[in-house]
């Protein structure tokens, strides 16, 4: 089983993701569920092929299944969400087995995935495909948005 499959299933992680959904059962502005991991996971893993990374692909996907996984204790604690992700990443990966150098490396880019200015290739690929995984141009809730124009993504790009 991959270390990707593993996480899957892991119950601390199963819960990180219980408590995102009932912090944002309501919201209507992006959410940070099994879509959005997902959609950043196959973004991140395609950004590592188009550059030449080399990034293992159980690595990618691990990381981006974990990014958010935090977020929850930002709206309950206000800890920013890449700090509580990256400590509940560490603990989740080291459950799942997963190789010790990735821990750092997958701890390291989730610090980075909000900062636009990635130390590492696993950062920079999270932090540009999770701002390419929001559909902007087509969400209803797009003018209430926070966000100012030049972090929405109002274009498809590939």
């Amino acid at each position: 089983m991959t270390v990707t499959n593993r996480i899957a299933v892991n119950p601390l992680f199963l819960q990180c993701m219980d408590q995102n959904s009932k912090y944002e059962k309501d919201r209507k502005f992006c959410k940070h569920g099994w879509e959005h991991l997902m959609d950043v996971a196959r973004i991140a893993y395609i950004l590592n092929l188009e550059r030449g990374y080399g990034l293992n692909r159980d690595q990618v996907y691990a990381a981006a299944l974990l990014h958010d996984c935090g977020r929850y204790l930002e709206l309950e604690q206000d800890i920013p969400h890449e700090k509580a992700g990256a400590r509940l990443a560490k603990q989740i990966l080291r459950e799942c087995d997963c190789p010790e150098d990735w821990v750092g490396q997958i701890t390291q880019a989730i610090l980075e995935h909000r900062q636009g200015r990635a130390t590492s290739e696993l950062g920079d690929l999270l932090f540009e495909a999770d701002k390419r995984s929001r559909p902007c141009y087509r969400c209803e809730a797009e003018l209430d948005c926070n966000w100012s124009q030049a972090q929405k993504n109002t274009k498809i790009k590939y």
